[in-house]
């Protein structure tokens, strides 16, 4: 069980510091792919009982869309949708537990959604902090 949230966390951390390696974390178009991939998987394991597909495709299109308005907008809201996400994970068994999800998927996909989601929100802070120290020098 615990390894579920380690598996997450690990992950949040490498894709985030992969991410700053490769001067990505300034990019909106990064915090959206993001956000796309994390609502998508929910559709392909649908497919297991396609019953409750529609119901993943619909949530899936809520964040995506959502992403889609802020995208140029505020890199903010793309690091919170993502976090909510992991909200969304942590219910998700609650409410379609017979939606084909593997049963360590929503534990693991919370743990990165929100852990990769808080480390995009810190970036943003040190990036703005950032520029404010330059604009006064």
């Amino acid at each position: 069980m615990h390894e579920n949230y380690l598996a997450g966390l690990f992950l949040a951390i490498s894709l985030f510091l992969l991410a700053k390696k490769y001067n990505m974390l300034d990019s909106p178009e990064f915090y959206f792919s993001i956000l796309v991939a994390v609502t998508t998987y929910y559709i392909a394991f649908a497919f297991e009982h396609e019953k409750h597909i529609i119901i993943e495709i619909a949530g899936s299109a809520i964040f995506s869309v959502l992403g889609l308005l802020f995208l140029r907008k505020s890199m903010v809201v793309l690091a919170c949708l993502i976090i909510s996400h992991g909200i969304y994970d942590y219910f998700h068994l609650a409410f379609l537990n017979d939606s084909g999800t593997p049963v360590w998927w929503p534990e693991f996909c919370a743990t990165f959604d929100i852990v990769f989601g808080s480390l995009l929100l810190m970036h943003i802070e040190t990036m703005k902090k950032s520029r404010m120290n330059s604009d006064l020098k």
